[in-house]
């Protein structure tokens, strides 16, 4: 955990490209349209933050803890 939350493990590897199809993203945005997404970049890493309507908080923990090291 940093100072602006939990972070994302690392330890597995990642994809190299998205496999989604355009049909599959718009279903995917469709589902989590409760959610906004940032993405910031620097010369050395990429940070995402995810941020639920404080009414999905919940939700949003539950659907991203296998993402988190805590």
């Amino acid at each position: 955990m940093n100072a602006k939350g939990p972070l994302m493990n690392t330890m597995k590897s990642a994809p190299i490209a998205c496999t989604l199809s355009a049909i599959d993203f718009k279903e995917r945005l469709q589902c989590c349209s409760f959610l906004q997404f940032q993405i910031d970049r620097t010369s050395i890493h990429i940070e995402l933050t995810i941020i639920a309507q404080t009414e999905a908080e919940n939700d949003a923990w539950a659907l991203f803890a296998h993402l988190t090291l805590r």
